[in-house]
């Protein structure tokens, strides 16, 4: 997307590479930064991160959680909000604030499969991906117009920041953009910049194809796949790190974290064992990184609160955009959203013990 990751960073910027971390964080450029610090930093005021998760059609559950929090008259203004994935899709939304919370309610509660994707058929099989995200881009571009743009930009200079994260497979490395540098930068082609660092998070390899990216620095253009394929969370030191009245971070899991699945056996086709099989991967590797997280927020003193779909429900396999499914998990998500005290302040136990004679 033309971004130099080599420019140096204006003192009291974020940092445009997580050493800790090994991952790049993509400004388009460094001038951008530059008097933009977080927001307050170093003085006695709040900071309110929000985490949002992978999962496809799953998250349904966060754009509920969402909804619901506006409803309680609680939600916070977030200074940072990250999203992976259908986190990428929901997070600047979120990060735009309650005004288009009736736009992820749309958006996941009155969408099929046609809206989001086309079947490319044979073609599909013999090139690299089944599926074309043709839709699904034309439906980010419909949100992202130069008006949002701006409002994202001017949120920027508040010190707030919008990150996402995508995955260079050519580089095998895990790339966080900063969208709102992007949305502040003053690069004429921002705009179609940002929709593709959104599709970019969202496109499932095999599943949708790579999104093609130019590094900056004249090679040919990277190939960017799903943030999740890394990491289906983003939550990075720099993120959290320096002095306030108080540090909260809020994490909206979209998935279940119950170990084991019930419900109708997997479909014999190629979309139904590929999204069974994502939702899985998901929800082994999202413990373990939420594990990791948690581990990072209680080292540095932040109360941390998290929600997951409940594990009464059994959410569609995370490619699957059945309308009444993501109502029902937009629902379960709007309960959550008025209710703090369902949230948690750890994450649950996974595992299953089966216990033995006198055990």
């Amino acid at each position: 997307m033309g971004a130099d990751i080599t420019a140096e960073e204006p003192p009291g910027a974020l940092p445009l590479y997580d050493a800790q971390s090994r991952i790049n964080v993509l400004a388009p450029q460094a001038s951008i930064l530059a008097g933009s610090a977080p927001k307050r930093f170093g003085s006695d005021d709040d900071l309110n991160v929000l985490v949002l998760s992978g999962g496809g059609s799953n998250g349904a559950y966060g754009a509920g959680v969402l909804y619901g929090w506006t409803q309680s008259g609680k939600r916070p203004e977030f200074d940072v909000v990250t999203g992976v994935s259908t986190g990428a899709l929901i997070a600047p939304l979120a990060f735009a604030g309650p005004a288009y919370d009736e736009e992820l309610r749309r958006f996941y509660t009155q969408i099929h499969d046609r809206d989001i994707f086309r079947d490319r058929g044979l073609r599909g099989l013999l090139s690299n991906a089944a599926l074309s995200s043709a839709p699904l881009r034309a439906r980010i571009a419909e949100v992202v117009t130069p008006g949002f743009l701006d409002l994202i930009a001017r949120e920027q200079k508040k010190g707030r920041r919008l990150y996402i994260a995508s995955t260079d497979l050519d580089q095998g490395e895990s790339v966080v953009w900063d969208m709102g540098g992007l949305a502040a930068s003053d690069l004429p082609d921002k705009r179609d910049r940002f929709i593709d660092a959104m599709l970019a998070s969202a496109s499932v390899p095999g599943v949708f194809p790579p999104v093609f990216i130019n590094d900056g620095r004249g090679g040919p253009p990277h190939m960017h796949v799903d943030g999740g394929v890394k990491s289906s969370i983003l939550l990075r030191d720099f993120m959290i790190a320096g002095h306030y009245r108080t540090r909260h971070v809020y994490m909206v899991l979209n998935a279940c974290m119950c170990l084991g699945t019930f419900g109708a056996p997997v479909k014999n086709t190629i979309l139904g064992i590929t999204g069974k099989s994502i939702s899985q991967m998901l929800r082994e590797s999202l413990y373990r990184e939420t594990e990791l997280a948690f581990v990072m927020t209680k080292n540095a003193g932040i109360p941390t609160r998290l929600t997951y779909i409940p594990d009464k429900i059994t959410p569609p396999d995370p490619i699957s955009f059945d309308k009444t499914a993501m109502a029902r998990l937009f629902a379960a998500g709007q309960t959550v959203g008025l209710d703090q005290t369902l949230w948690l302040d750890r994450p649950p136990r996974l595992q299953r013990f089966v216990l033995g004679p006198g055990g």
